[in-house]
Formats: C-alpha cells, structure tokens, sequence
C-alpha cells in the first residue's frame, strides 16, 4: 500500500504546455521540487499544483552536476507539501527484481477525490542499471510508463532483511521509456514505403536519486 509520505508529496507540474510530474524533497531544514528537466525545458513559469490546487512559491532552479541527467531541481522558498511526511531518497536496500511504483498524471488523468485529485499508481519492476547511457549510469524499469509520468518518483520498500522497518523510499526519477520502430503493415504487406509506428517496449529509464541529491548537496542556483 503506498502510504500518505509518497501520496502527498507527488505533485503535478506545468510549464509551457507540458503537463508533468514532480516531488519534493527535505533537506538541511530545505525543501526543494524535484522533475525531469525536459518537463520544464521551455524555461516558462513553472506552475505548481498540489492536491489539484496551484501553490503560490517561489521556485529556485539549481544546478545539477551532472548535466547530461534528465533532471531538474528547484529549490522552494517554502514547504508545499506536508513536512511531517517526510519522503527519504536513497537507493540502500534496493534488490534488482524486486516490485517498485512510480507515480504521476498521464496524459493529465488525475485521481479525483471530490474537489481534489492525486497521481495515479503503477507497478514496475527493478530491472537493472546500465552505465551505457549518455555516459552516465541510469535505472532500467519494466513497465508501462506513459506521457505524463516524466518527472513522477519511482519508490520502493528495502526488504524486511535490509531495513529493520519497511518504509518507502525515492529511488528514481521517470524520464521516458524506450521504443521501437514497427512497419505499418496491411494485410500482411506494409501500408506505405517507410510507414512505421513507434512501439513502447515497456523498458522504463528513470534516473538515479543520486543526480537530484547531488544538486541538493551542492545548492547552486542556476546562472
């Protein structure tokens, strides 16, 4: 059951169009909104909607050390999600193969309760990590990710042998999934020269929490 510390701190973000995911994150006495960096790459205002309702806070972008991750931070002037639900991000007791969730608006479907929604749930798979990917090391899911989740946490509970409690934790951050290409065909033969379909091969990427703490560590604000 993903517990309210997961629930309340996933949030829906907005910038130019886009509609994505984010999270927050404590820190040192800090709150920051964590999301991928191709949600909010217009460089518009980022509009913040928790619960289903903007929050007026002033959003600090910070840099990530690692330039080539999908990520983006921002540091809040204030907390906007509940602050004695704390959400921890690390990878300790993370078991390749085991069940994990991530969470967000696809497509900007929302789960409603009365005049108040939250992200939508779904279940993936802790594939593996490769460190072939645009020089840097990411995480690989099976599951069905959609347009809307980028930028939504991925969470999971270290086994009862790797914590002596079973408490949720932020792995990753969904960023895409791969596809691949499919010739459009029509009774056997294809449609048109060239005509192809992108196909989702259910292989998630997600970044490692690592690339966000690492901008949180350092809280550097853009230049």
């Amino acid at each position: 059951m993903i517990t309210a510390n997961v629930w309340e701190r996933a949030v829906h973000v907005l910038c130019g169009g886009v509609s994505g995911t984010g999270f927050t994150l404590d820190h040192d006495g800090r709150h920051y909104l964590v999301t991928a960096r191709h949600v909010v790459k217009s460089g518009l205002p980022v509009k913040v909607l928790v619960r289903g309702k903007a929050v007026p806070a002033k959003l600090t972008g910070l840099t990530v050390p690692v330039k080539e991750a999908d990520v983006a931070v921002f540091r809040l002037d204030r907390p906007i999600t509940p602050p004695d639900l704390p959400l921890t991000a690390d990878m300790d007791g993370m078991i390749f193969g085991q069940d994990a969730y991530f969470l967000g608006f696809p497509f900007g479907v929302t789960f409603d309760l009365g005049d108040e929604y939250f992200p939508l749930v779904k279940r993936c798979t802790i594939s593996g990590t490769t460190q072939k990917y645009e020089g840097r090391t990411i995480l690989l899911l099976d599951g069905w990710n959609n347009r809307g989740f980028s930028g939504g946490p991925v969470v999971f509970q270290p086994p009862m042998a790797a914590r002596a409690w079973k408490q949720w934790q932020v792995a990753g951050i969904v960023t895409r999934y791969r596809t691949e290409r499919e010739p459009v065909t029509e009774a056997g033969r294809r449609a048109a020269p060239g005509a192809e379909v992108r196909l989702n091969t259910r292989i998630i990427i997600a970044e490692q929490i690592t690339r966000a703490m690492e901008a949180i560590d350092a809280d550097t604000p853009l230049r």
